[in-house]
């Protein structure tokens, strides 16, 4: 039985670096892909990641498990409509698309094809503290729980909608909203301001699951 039982599709390097707390690093000519090191993040419109790249924990934490960062689709060399095959995502243990409610021809066709494949897919909404920012700021008389409540419960109402409406077999996806710098605070024992991280604990155990039944005990 291979170590690795659990694989992973993300959108997002730093979300990678936030599992596994390590420090966002720049991409540099000089950068060279190492597994247990941190995965080059850029702030800009420039996309980082161009070929997919695995990443495990430093010093071994959790042997069993792996964390693979795939490049964007919709380019020349990732076109959308093959995609799914051409990164092989049918034989993943569990793909995680990160999105901000925003979603893409090349979302959409992944989360259908992860269905078809009977591959476990779980939809992240991410930066959902940003918006729960900017409506207490709004609404400052509000309660806090109030206010995360009512967003990550319409984020999540707007999320499956829009899942339905291109397929209503879809309304079964598991949907999380999560915000990863606030993980990565709270796994530093750093106060963290105007909300947790969420979903985060529960999105890592409900992938943790999936990945250990379709693997089988170790």
């Amino acid at each position: 039985m291979e170590s690795n039982i659990f694989f992973i599709f993300l959108g997002k390097s730093t979300f990678i670096n936030v599992l596994r707390n390590l420090k966002d690093v720049k991409p540099s000519l000089a950068y060279i892909h190492r597994e247990h090191d941190s995965a080059p993040v850029n702030r800009g419109l420039n996309e980082v990641t161009t070929n997919i790249r695995r990443y495990i924990w430093p010093n071994n934490e959790y042997p069993h498990l792996a964390l693979w960062d795939l490049p964007g689709g919709n380019t020349k060399n990732n076109r959308t409509s093959t995609y799914f095959q051409d990164k092989v995502l049918y034989a993943f243990d569990c793909l995680l698309l990160l999105t901000t409610a925003r979603f893409t021809e090349l979302d959409f066709d992944i989360i259908q094809q992860a269905c078809n494949y009977g591959t476990p897919i779980v939809l992240v909404l991410t930066k959902v503290d940003q918006e729960v920012k900017n409506e207490l700021e709004e609404n400052p008389e509000k309660p806090l729980e109030e206010i995360i409540n009512e967003i990550v419960s319409e984020l999540k109402q707007s999320a499956r909608r829009k899942l339905i409406e291109v397929n209503s077999a879809l309304v079964n996806v598991p949907i999380y909203a999560v915000s990863a710098t606030k993980f990565r605070k709270e796994l530093n024992n750093q106060p963290t301001d105007e909300c947790s991280s969420l979903e985060m604990l529960a999105l890592l155990q409900y992938c943790s699951n999936v990945a250990t039944y379709r693997r089988g005990p170790c």
